[in-house]
This record gives C-alpha cells, structure tokens and sequence, in this order.
C-alpha cells in the first residue's frame, strides 16, 4: 500500500487561501441577497402606500367633480378609485366607499342594474364585516331605501326603511335624531302608497323626537319633515271630524280671503295675521286699508272681534312726524313724558283745549304710560283726546273709531290685570331645539297645528302649537303680535278639550300682548 505524498507549505498555503476566497464570495453573496430582499421589500411598502393615497386621490378628486355636475368625469374617477382599491390591501369601510361613490353618481346618471349591484355588494360587505344588526348599516339601508322609493318601488323601500329604524333604536336609542330621520323616510314612502295612517303615525313620531332633541345638525331636517307633514295632511283628511272655529262666522261675514284651508275651515289667526303683514310690507308707506275692516264697538265699549283689533294693530303705519323724531331723541322715558307734557301745555296755550293736535300729544304720552303699563295713567289721557276727535270729527270717522277700539282694549287691559303685563314667559313656553327657533318653522308648525285641530286631532294640535307657540317667541320676541296671533289660534283648542282654565289664561296673554302693542310707535300713527 502506497501511502500520499505529504503536503507542503505551499500547497497547504494555496489551499487555506482558496477557502477563504470562497468563504468570502459566499458571505458577500449572502449580503446581496439580504440587501436585495430589504431593497424590494422598501420598494413594495412604498408602492402600498403610493396606491393607496392614489384611490383616495380618486376620491376626492371624483367628490369634486360630482359638485360641480361632471357626471360622466366623476363616474371615471370613481371606477379608477374602485380599481385602484381592489388592487391593494384595504379595509371594508375603503372598499364600500368606492363602491357606494361610483354607485351614486351611476344611480344618478339614471344607470339601474349596476349600481343596485354595488349596493347590496356593499351590504354583504359590511353584514359580513360588522354583522347584519350594525349601526354602520344604518347610511346605506336609507340610500338604498332612496334608490327603490325613486323608482316607485315604495313597498320595497319601506322595508329598506324598517331596517335602519329597527337598528337605530336599538343600537342609538328612541330618542336619538338617527331614528327620527330613519322615521320620517319610513313615512315618506308610506304616504306615497298608503296606508296613510302608518305615514301620519311615522312623522309624528319623527317630529316629537326632532323636538326634543337638545339640538339638530340644522334646521333644514326639521322643515323638510314639517312640509311632508303637511302635504300628507292636506292629501289626507282621514276619518276625524272637521272642527269649525268659533270665529268662522265672523270671517265669512267679512269675506276674508282663506288660504291654506281645509275643507270648509277657515285660515287662522296665524295666517291672518301673516298676510296683513305682507301686505303691510308691499305698501310702500306700510298704509294699509281698513276701509273692509270691520271695527265695532258694542254698547259696553268692549271689542267686539279680537281678531279685528289684532288687524288693526298690525295695519298702522309708522311714526313720521317732527314731533314724533323729537320724543325719539329722548334719553329715557321720564324725558318723554316731561316733553308730551309740555306740549300739550303750549297747544292748550296756543291752539285751544280742542284742537287735534292737543290730541295727538296726549296719545303720545298715553302712549309712553303704555309701555310702561300704566294704563290707569294711559286711559284719562286717551278719553281726553277721544273728547277732542269727537268735538272736530263726524262719528263714523276712521279717527274717532280707531281710538275707541285702542282705549275699549286699554281698559279691558287695565281690568284684568292693572298695571302689569301678563304676557308669555319662559316658564310658559316649551322647550325646543335652537336650530327649531325660527320664524319659517313656527310658521309650518302653526299651519300644521291648525290642520290638526281642523281634523279634530287635539291632542297632536296641543303638542304642536306648544312648540309652534315657543318658536315664534323666541324668533320674534315674547309679546309680538305673531305671539297673540298663535295664541288666539291656541285658545279654540284649548276650549275644543275642555281646558277652560289654561283657554282663559292665554287669552289674556294675548290680550295682554296687544294692549302693550298700543306704544307710542302705533299711538303716534294716528293724524
């Protein structure tokens, strides 16, 4: 047996040399590779994150277009962001919302297979993410609920409705304003197909809980449900008894235009009251004529028609005398008062005791006492210059019966409650939304109280002249004649469900009103 020759020094020194070049090319290929990897790992989180700012920048940039009407612009910005989201990892909120994007500027485009598709791809999407009792349902149950009710599938879009009431009462509450909205499209479809009642049944629900939240996104919910409201109700009288008001007579006697009637029932004191004052408005010295204005005074010197002394009131036209500029400039009141005082003095002095404008002064400063609710002090000065008009004028002159009907309420005023105002307070009004106080909701809510009462629906025309009631206080102040108007409108009611008490209590809050009406602004009117 041969054995090997052994190795030398150099050969062992190749050798040692050749495995450490081979060890080194493997460890510096090693490091490439790692190198490589963390390289193209960089570059994939970055592409992530550049295509996914890239769908939202679809997004956006199709939101843009849809507001300013480019439809078809905003439908392929829509259907690349939809793209662009499916290609990368992403939420299911991401993916409804591409969905939902490009299905509503489809649906707009009157488009009906596709995006009805998107739609209930997007239900299952979110049932299958969020369960099907999720509040998240919630938005797109009612655009779905829109979509079926467009196409006259009202059924159908009722039942879309259900649902998302159905969850946001049990997942937000019964008195939560999500349930109000789901409420009143819940009754928007019903009213559209019947059965009426369910519909009326709905809004009224709707309208109670939009009332009594602390506040609302805006005022536009509660006016758009208010007009629903009351176009079921003019649509629909439904089998309650149609209620005459206790002036109707009255009206028609005058021949008073009706507006915004049902039936045979005459407009409200409300709506008369807003039509003297458009017409008031349209005139351009505010002049309104009273020519057809009945104003009677029976032999006790009472009015004889509350609705006629309101009209009177809110015909007189604005202060334009010197004399009347001069008062204006007066610091206070006492000033007023030492001034009215001294010009009756010089034209007692110069003029006569009987001369008119002896009168007009003395309305002047009846009419400060007035303000005051002094009308133990107001009346003699009023009889004096009622003495003056009827020594100068006939009988039947407008002057004359003007200044019968203010002293005749001066002093059914000074009866009731003396020299203090009785007007509405806060503890008298209920409490409403803000975004509720507005002269335009008052006026819905008037109307549809008044409809309500009309139909023999007292209980629902209690409710809502209650917040009709707080809305016009707070829109207009609390002793307008809008506020006596609404309160007079009340008052039927209150009689109609035997609530005499609380009935005589808001008439003399609005007789109470309109006696403080009588200021030196409107007594000064008079020539």
């Amino acid at each position: 047996m041969k054995l090997a020759a052994p190795l030398t020094d150099s050969a062992l020194w190749a050798g040692a040399l050749a495995l450490t070049l081979a060890l080194m090319f493997s460890a510096s290929s090693a490091s490439s590779k790692a190198s490589a990897k963390v390289s193209t790992k960089a570059s994939a989180v970055k592409g992530d994150l550049a295509n996914t700012a890239y769908w939202r920048t679809f997004i956006e940039q199709g939101r843009k277009q849809l507001a300013s009407k480019s439809l078809q612009e905003a439908e392929v910005s829509f259907r690349q962001a939809l793209r662009s989201v499916k290609r990368e990892p992403h939420s299911v909120d991401d993916l409804v919302l591409c969905m939902r994007s490009l299905a509503d500027v489809l649906h707009t485009e009157d488009y009906q297979e596709e995006p009805w598709k998107l739609y209930r791809q997007s239900l299952k999407q979110l049932e299958r993410q969020y369960g099907k009792e999720s509040v998240k349902l919630i938005p797109l149950l009612l655009t779905m609920g829109s979509v079926t009710e467009v196409e006259g599938q009202y059924k159908k879009a009722a039942e879309f409705y259900q649902r998302a009431a159905n969850l946001a009462q049990s997942n937000i509450g019964p008195q939560s304003f999500e349930l109000a909205n789901c409420l009143h499209h819940l009754g928007h479809a019903l009213s559209q197909d019947g059965p009426y009642r369910d519909a009326e049944d709905n809004y009224r629900s709707a309208l109670g809980i939009m009332m009594a939240q602390s506040a609302l996104p805006s005022s536009e919910p509660l006016l758009e449900l208010l007009s629903d409201y009351l176009d079921l109700l003019h649509k629909y009288t439904g089998p309650a008894k149609i209620l005459a008001s206790q002036y109707e007579k009255e009206l028609l006697k005058d021949q008073v235009q009706e507006l915004g009637k049902t039936r045979a029932v005459p407009q409200s004191a409300w709506q008369q009251e807003l039509e003297r004052q458009k017409q008031i408005q349209a005139q351009p010295n505010g002049n309104a004529n009273l020519n057809n204005g009945r104003i009677v005074i029976d032999n006790n010197g009472a009015v004889e028609s509350f609705s006629t002394v309101a009209q009177l009131l809110s015909s007189l036209p604005s202060a334009t005398s010197s004399s009347d500029a001069a008062s204006a400039n007066s610091a206070n009141q006492g000033d007023q008062i030492e001034y009215y005082e001294r010009m009756v003095a010089i034209d007692v002095k110069t003029l006569g005791p009987k001369h008119p404008s002896v009168a007009r002064d003395l309305k002047g400063l009846a009419a400060v006492y007035v303000e005051q609710h002094r009308y133990s002090e107001a009346r003699p000065l009023l009889e004096r210059a009622l003495d003056i008009y009827q020594s100068v004028y006939a009988p039947d002159d407008l002057s004359v019966q003007r200044l019968k009907v203010l002293l005749a309420l001066i002093t059914e005023q000074a009866k009731a409650t003396g020299d203090t105002a009785s007007g509405v307070e806060d503890a008298d009004l209920a409490v409403i939304p803000l975004q509720a106080q507005t002269f335009e909701v008052a006026q819905r809510l008037n109307e549809l109280a008044f409809l309500d009462y009309s139909q023999g629906k007292l209980e629902d025309s209690r409710n809502h002249y209650a917040w009709a009631l707080s809305g016009i206080a707070n829109a207009t102040g609390r002793r307008s004649v809008f506020v006596a108007a609404c309160l007079q409108d009340y008052v039927l009611v209150m009689l109609s469900s035997g609530r005499k008490t609380e009935a005589e209590k808001m008439q003399m809050q609005a007789r109470s009103i309109l006696a403080e009406a009588l200021s030196a602004k409107l007594l000064r009117a008079y020539k």
